[in-house]
């Protein structure tokens, strides 16, 4: 079991746009194709990968899951946040504003990576 513990807000994909302070979180590209690569390696495993997440992790992983088919065995998500344009989500971003995932001005029918 491989649990990061940073990520806070990030909702567990890629950025499209800077942080003025944490700069482009690459959560999703770090995850799935550097350490992945790295853990089953040095670790021996089934080959069989799943994952979880709470809240806005449950959103971020069923994201993941979604957005790399195969990839996963199993996921699942506990208490998911599954809209990331809802405005009662508005206080949990952490002063990071939804823009920062997605770029100004989208358009949420044509985005792929947000549920």
């Amino acid at each position: 079991i491989v649990i990061p513990s940073q990520g806070a807000g990030s909702m567990w994909t890629d950025w499209n746009e800077d942080d003025p302070k944490l700069g482009r979180h690459k959560w999703e590209t770090f995850l799935i194709t550097e350490l992945a690569p790295l853990v089953e390696a040095e670790l021996h495993h089934n080959g069989k990968r799943g994952l979880i997440g709470l809240s806005m992790g449950a959103s971020g992983a069923v994201m993941m899951a979604n957005n790399n088919p195969g990839f996963f065995d199993g996921v699942a998500g506990i208490s998911g946040c599954y809209s990331t344009t809802s405005q009662i989500l508005q206080p949990f971003w952490t002063g990071r504003p939804p823009v920062l995932l997605v770029g100004e001005g989208f358009d949420s029918s044509l985005c792929t990576s947000l549920p």
